[in-house]
């Protein structure tokens, strides 16, 4: 039997087709899954931990620095190679047209550990040359051969910019104007404080031993692998939920859940089209189990030749969605286990499909099988028992959805919404035919095709439910994916815009700022608007603050988020701690004789230090303040680094300008975030594919189970265009119905999704339905229904009468 299922497949190749495409497609979303999230969990890691991206072990002191004799004792210890100390600092700069603050660090000695590579220039060799990113530079107009003067005083000192680098790998590497040089550059300024130390590990050791090697024999030092310090970091910008990546993780088993639904579906239509040719084999003395071991056998070949096909489409499939979403090439990560799991996984999903329809041949007696026909109590049985399973699956389902959004767990949330969806699946044959006689009356419109792709659909709810299953799963997925990455986008920028909530800051303390400043920077291109905000400085505890004081309207103009009322005062989280008080604590501000008692505020507004407060509270303690502040929103979609270079040569003559704000952070964060959101859409549309090939593939099998009702049909004077016309119309109302009923759950699975996962992080919820995107996809995924149709339907409509009633 084993040759005759080999003879089978070379013989009718096409009638596998199906399956072959099927399980390719299974296997190949669930493999460019693995390797996009994995890619993308290495993009992350390099974005926001890049300057450990090279190293093996992280070092840092439980007592703030590492000295050099720590720094000698960690070289020493077993398994360490190389051992490179991280200095860091910051310092005023000016230069040419610009001027501001500078994150000094130093680069390594070792090229191993350099996370940057030049694009342009050397790399330094002297305390009076620097390398800045390429971000830096263009912030401030600089290039090889710059001047610029760092620090202040006595140990001020020229440098001349002599590399630009790349740093492309991390997308918040460049958001603050930062400078790499030798050691001694660094340590000029401030001492150059040793926060960390990044080390190599010999060959025939592991990070682990290594890290805990040197927390047992360095005292005070605190080491960690260069991957656990990674995790902790993406963790810390992503607030610890990976949402769409579970998400994502999740519709891989409902994918493989539907190839093998289209597998059981094509192999029970392809055995019902074979009865014949089963019946002369049982006749001729094949035996139920031969005939279902063959069966099994042209299963088992077609998966393994269809998983190992599907490996390959799903690594490409990742490369193309990381390129869409812009993940360099590098970060590219292929798990050798998680794509050899996927593949066995898809063989045995496929044959375990294939049980049923072959068990179901195999009790059929050699005279019934060639006139196979359901009793009717059989077929209400089936339904019986599908009804109740369904019905347990779809309210259990529910109860454990609702449960995990009022609890707060993603995880809980993905099994409620696979147990529901498993329901929904296994109810569509019961609802769908009132669904299909509800909009099947606008078909009737197309006249006597329209009248019988009704009239189809109803007659065979089973066929009918196989075929809107695949686009059921198939949209659900696309509409939930939507949904979710549409509601967790607009909470994510709600957090960021909580988290830093003013773009850019003009501000002195020597006087007020010219009255035309303003004016001039609002009209750069990329400046959304530009406040004039009064400024004074008060004591609180003895030490002096700056204190702001713009109005409610000129909150509202420029701040992205956040509340100040009268009689509060907002504070960065750094000058609460330093001031040992908390939202809603009374604080005394004093500016001479005067003095105000206020609350402090939920949140801080500015990012140096700065206090807030409303100009009625500020004129208080100063009634002849000055305008001493710029405050300055980003125009929606604005390249900060471009608005930022613009603004640099207005504000460079003037004496005393400091500038800061967090619009350059934030627009990093947003990338960083909205990769993950890519990602996830550009898998998605893989998914679509499997929907389409489950319709095409049904369609396509059931006009050769109706080959005689096509000849009849001819043969009573229905033209081929109007049987082509019938199967179009059946298949745009199952793709019609399949659409609504996915897009229905879809919305409903994203928005739990989300809510689950935004509670588990603490996060505000934002429910938001991409009504525009909504509607792309439900009109293309009827048209690629009615599209599937195509192929189908000229095979039906090419044989004539007579020919199509002798049956092969």
């Amino acid at each position: 039997m084993v040759r005759s299922a080999l003879s089978e497949l070379r013989a009718h190749p096409g009638r596998f087709a199906a399956v072959l495409l099927a399980i390719v497609m299974g296997v190949g979303f669930a493999v460019g899954t693995l390797v996009a999230t994995a890619s993308l969990a290495t993009a992350q890691g390099h974005s926001v931990a890049a300057e450990v991206s090279r190293l093996d072990v992280v070092v840092t002191s439980r007592d703030g620095s590492l000295d050099t004799r720590a720094i000698s004792a960690i070289s020493k210890v077993t398994g360490v190679r190389a051992v490179e100390p991280a200095l860091s600092n910051f310092a005023t700069f000016r230069g040419p047209v610009s001027h501001g603050t500078l994150r000094l660090t130093n680069i390594p000695r070792s090229p191993e550990m350099r996370w940057y590579t030049l694009d342009s220039g050397r790399w330094p060799a002297a305390d009076a040359e620097l390398a800045v990113d390429a971000g830096t530079a263009k912030r401030n107009s600089w290039q090889l051969g710059s001047q610029v003067r760092i620090g202040d005083g006595a140990e001020a000192r020229t440098v001349t910019v002599v590399a630009i680098l790349l740093t492309g790998v991390s997308a918040a590497a460049d958001s603050t104007d930062s400078g790499y040089g030798v050691s001694a550059v660094v340590a000029r300024f401030g001492g150059g404080q040793v926060g960390r130390a990044g080390v190599l590990i010999r060959n025939g050791f592991t990070a682990g031993q290594v890290a805990d090697a040197i927390n047992a024999g360095v005292p005070g030092a605190s080491a960690i692998t260069a991957a656990q310090f990674t995790a902790d970091a993406v963790r810390s910008v992503t607030g610890g939920t990976d949402v769409l990546t579970v998400i994502l993780l999740a519709f891989v088993a409902l994918a493989g859940l539907v190839a093998a639904m289209v597998v059981a579906n094509t192999f029970t239509i392809l055995i019902t089209a074979r009865q014949r040719q089963i019946a002369l084999l049982r006749c001729v003395g094949a035996t139920g189990a031969q005939v279902r071991r063959s069966a099994l056998v042209e299963a088992l070949a077609v998966a393994v030749l269809g998983s190992a096909i599907g490996v390959g489409v799903g690594i490409g499939a990742g490369r193309i969605a990381c390129a869409l979403a812009g993940i360099n090439g590098s970060d590219f990560t292929v798990g050798t286990l998680g794509v050899v799991v996927a593949a066995l996984v898809g063989v045995v999903v496929a044959v375990i499909a294939a049980l049923a329809p072959t068990a179901r041949a195999m009790r059929i007696p050699p005279i019934a099988a060639l006139r196979p026909v359901d009793t009717a109590d059989r077929l209400r049985t089936v339904g019986r028992v599908r009804v109740v399973v369904g019905g347990l699956f779809f309210m259990g389902g529910g109860v454990i959805l609702g449960g995990a959004v009022h609890l707060k767990n993603l995880g809980i949330a993905v099994v409620g919404g696979a147990l529901t969806a498993v329901g929904v699946l296994l109810l569509l044959r019961l609802v769908l035919p009132p669904i299909l006689t509800l909009v099947g009356r606008g078909a009737e419109l197309f006249g006597v095709p329209g009248r019988l792709a009704v009239a189809n659909t109803l007659r065979n709810p089973g066929r009918a439910a196989a075929t809107c299953t695949a686009l059921v799963v198939g949209v659900g997925a696309v509409v939930t994916i939507l949904v979710a990455s549409s509601s967790a986008q607009a909470g994510l920028d709600r957090a960021l815009s909580i988290s830093n909530p003013l773009d850019f800051q003009l501000s002195t303390d020597k006087g007020a700022l010219p009255g035309n400043v303003a004016g001039q920077l609002a009209k750069i291109d990329g400046v959304g608007n530009a406040q004039p905000v009064l400024g004074t400085t008060v004591d609180v505890d003895a030490v002096s603050y700056h204190l702001f004081g713009p109005t409610q309207e000129q909150l509202h103009e420029v701040l992205r988020a956040g509340e100040l009322h009268a009689g509060e005062v907002g504070m960065a989280a750094h000058v609460a701690r330093d001031l040992g008080v908390r939202a809603g604590d009374p604080i005394t501000l004093r500016r001479g004789s005067s003095a105000v008692v206020l609350k402090v505020a939920s949140r801080g507004f500015t990012a140096d230090g700065s206090l807030v407060v409303l100009r009625a509270d500020l004129e208080k303690l100063d009634g002849t303040a000055g305008v001493q502040a710029i405050w300055i929103k980003f125009a929606a979609g604005a390249a900060p680094d471009d608005v930022i270079a613009l603004v640099n040569p207005v504000v460079a003559p003037l004496p005393g300008v400091d500038l800061s704000g967090s619009g350059v952070q934030r627009a990093a964060q947003a990338e960083i975030l909205g990769t993950l959101i890519k990602v996830a859409l550009a898998l998605l549309a893989v998914t679509v594919v499997i929907a389409l090939v489950g319709i095409g593939n049904t369609l396509g099998l059931s006009v050769i189970e109706r080959t005689r009702e096509s000849a009849l049909l001819r043969a009573l004077g229905l033209r081929r265009r109007q049987l082509r016309y019938m199967l179009a119309i059946e298949s745009g109302l199952l793709a019609l119905v399949g659409t609504v009923v996915g897009s229905f759950f879809g919305v409903l699975f994203g928005w739990a999704a989300v809510g689950a996962a935004f509670g588990q992080a603490n996060q505000p919820v934002t429910l938001t339905v991409p009504a525009g995107q909504l509607g792309m996809v439900l009109g293309g995924a009827v048209l690629a229904g009615v599209l599937a149709s195509v192929v189908p339907a000229r095979r039906a409509a090419r044989a004539t009468p007579t020919q199509a009633l002798v049956e092969v």
